[in-house]
């Protein structure tokens, strides 16, 4: 996660293992998409766990003893091009969401937008390093502040605002967009409370936690998905009889979405 190597490691491993059960679990057409959306914020914390092995001495004594993260050619290539390409890369998983709301222009211009995004943090960031928190924050471990820049305020927020757009935007029905944002407002909350700032990106990693737990739970709070497919098979009357259950997206709050069922009768042998 945020404060070692180790950490970083188990949130990875945690955080793909649950993108390939959601993957698999096929409840609902939100189920792929859900692992794309987890697959990409576990990637930042394999990138934290490499920056992590570059600190001083790190092999000898360990992350314990705060010493500061070389600015090493590993250091440089993943803050400056794999961490900002990886980071831009969800609300590109978000314009990907498979409903019909913006589709065509208004997509492909919200994907420029985050292209651009990524190139600006390309140009800006350097190497990582670590930000200790001041002597009034509650949390006083030190954390990876990527490329070593503190960004401006106002450009944390103008991401925050890319999100929006793309978690309202796209993703119907609404519920399950502002849920997303809901969830980032919490961990944003704590960010603030407990470092007295809310630019240090890296800190977001426990976002993707809080986002399984929601999805893995969708079973329980959603216990009526938009489509589910059932295959039912009857040989008590010498036939087969399959039922297939497909949805079609609807831009709108329906939170059942739309479900045509086709009914295709076997013929008898």
């Amino acid at each position: 996660m945020c404060w070692s190597i180790q950490i970083s490691l188990i949130a990875s491993l945690y955080g793909y293992a649950v993108s390939y059960y959601l993957y698999k679990r096929k409840y609902s057409i939100r189920d792929p998409w859900y692992a794309a959306f987890l697959a990409t914020f576990t990637t930042t914390q394999l990138c934290d766990a490499i920056l992590w092995s570059q600190q001083k001495d790190f092999y000898h004594n360990g992350h314990l003893n705060n010493a500061p993260i070389e600015c090493s050619t590993m250091n440089l290539i993943i803050s400056k091009y794999f961490i900002p390409p990886v980071v831009f890369f969800q609300p590109i998983v978000l314009s990907l969401y498979p409903s019909k709301a913006g589709q065509g222009c208004i997509r492909n211009l919200y994907r420029i937008a985050t292209c651009i995004g990524a190139l600006i943090l390309v140009v800006l960031y350097g190497c990582s390093t670590l930000w200790h928190a001041p002597s009034t924050a509650h949390d006083n471990l030190p954390t990876i502040l990527w490329g070593g820049v503190e960004l401006p305020l106002w450009t944390i927020q103008a991401g925050i605002l890319l999100w929006s757009i793309g978690a309202l935007g796209f993703i119907r029905p609404y519920w399950y967009g502002i849920q997303i944002l809901l969830t980032g407002g919490v961990v944003l909350s704590l960010l603030y409370i407990y470092d007295g700032t809310i630019i240090l990106l890296s800190k977001m990693c426990t976002y993707c936690l809080l986002l399984s737990i929601v999805w893995l739970g969708e079973p329980i709070w959603d216990p009526n998905p938009p489509v589910k497919g059932n295959t039912n098979t009857n040989t008590g009357t010498g036939g087969i009889e399959t039922t297939l259950l497909t949805a079609e997206c609807v831009d709108g709050d329906d939170a059942s979405g739309s479900i045509n069922a086709h009914v295709v009768e076997g013929t008898r042998h």
